[in-house]
C-alpha cells in the first residue's frame, strides 16, 4: 500500500525498537524504519491540511463539497512549501474551509497510521518525560507552540531547544488537570500551562530557563495515563484527567 506522509502535527514518536537487536532508543533524523521495527507514539486527536487541489479530479471532489461535509473520496492537495508536495487525504475527512481554490481539510491522524502500519495497539511499557512549568512572562500575552507567524509570536520549542512536546497540561474550569496530547504548532499556550516533553538526547539546554521556571522528571509505569494521573502530585492536589491518551505501538 502507498505510504502516507506523517507530519509532526499527526503524531509524536516516543521511542523505537530495533527488530534485530531489540534495543529501544529515541529516534533521530537518521533513524530508518524497517520491517518489524516497533514504533511507540502518541497520536493527535485531529489534524488539518491546507492547500490547493493536486489535479482536476481532486478539484471536482472539493468544489462539489461544502464546509462541514464529509468527503466520500480521497483527495490530494498541493500543500505550501518550497517544493511541489503532494499530500493525500483519506476518505472520511471533513472539509472545513473553502475559499476559491484554497481548501482546509480536517482528518483523523490515526487513520493514516493504521493505513501505514496496519496494526496498532496500546503500549504497556513505561515512558520518561519532563514536566516543564512555563514562565508567565514567556507566554504572555499570547504565544503559540510553533515558530512565529505574522499574527502571533511563537515559542518554537523544537527549533530553539530540540524539545519534542508530547502534551500540554492545563487546569480545567472544574479544577482538574487536562492534557492535550500531541498538540499542533498552532496550539496557544496560556499562563499556568505545563509542558510535557521528551528532552533532547543530550539533555535540556540551559537556555530553556528563559521559557521555563521549573522542571520535574516523571517516569511512568503504564504509559501516558499514569503520567497524567501523577501530574496531580507535583503540580496540584487535584487529580489529572487524561482519558484515552495511552501511547500506541505499531510495527510496519
Amino acid at each position: 500500500a502507498e505510504w502516507l506522509p506523517l507530519r509532526e502535527q499527526d503524531w509524536r514518536v516516543v521511542c523505537v525498537q530495533d527488530p534485530n537487536t531489540f534495543a529501544i532508543g529515541r529516534p533521530t533524523k537518521e533513524t530508518t524504519l524497517a520491517h518489524g521495527t516497533l514504533v511507540v507514539f502518541l497520536c493527535a486527536e485531529s489534524s488539518s491540511a491546507k492547500g490547493t487541489p493536486w489535479a482536476q479530479a481532486d478539484a471536482d471532489v472539493l468544489q462539489a463539497a461544502s464546509p462541514g461535509d464529509t468527503l466520500s473520496k480521497a483527495v490530494r492537495l498541493q500543500i505550501p512549501g518550497g517544493a511541489r508536495a503532494e499530500f493525500r487525504v483519506l476518505r472520511g475527512a471533513t472539509l472545513r474551509v473553502k475559499v476559491q481554490d484554497d481548501f482546509v481539510v480536517d482528518y483523523d491522524p490515526m487513520a493514516r497510521l493504521l493505513h501505514n502500519f496496519g496494526k496498532v495497539q496500546d503500549f504497556a511499557g513505561g515512558m520518561e518525560v519532563e514536566l516543564l512549568w512555563f514562565r508567565d512572562e514567556a507566554v504572555a500575552p499570547r504565544k503559540r507552540l510553533g515558530p512565529n507567524i505574522r499574527a502571533m509570536e511563537g515559542l518554537d520549542l523544537k527549533g530553539r531547544f530540540d524539545l519534542t512536546v508530547v502534551g500540554i497540561a492545563r487546569i480545567s474550569s472544574t479544577g482538574q488537570w487536562e492534557i492535550t496530547w500531541a498538540p499542533p504548532i498552532t496550539f496557544e499556550v496560556l499562563s499556568g500551562d505545563v509542558c510535557v516533553a521528551l528532552p533532547p538526547i543530550g539533555g535540556l539546554s540551559m537556555l530553556c530557563s528563559a521559557v521555563f521556571s521549573g522542571r520535574a522528571r516523571l517516569h511512568t509505569a503504564a504509559a501516558a495515563n499514569a503520567a497524567a494521573a501523577d501530574l496531580g502530585a507535583p503540580l496540584s492536589p487535584t487529580e489529572a484527567a487524561a482519558e484515552d491518551s495511552a501511547p500506541q505501538a505499531a510495527v510496519p
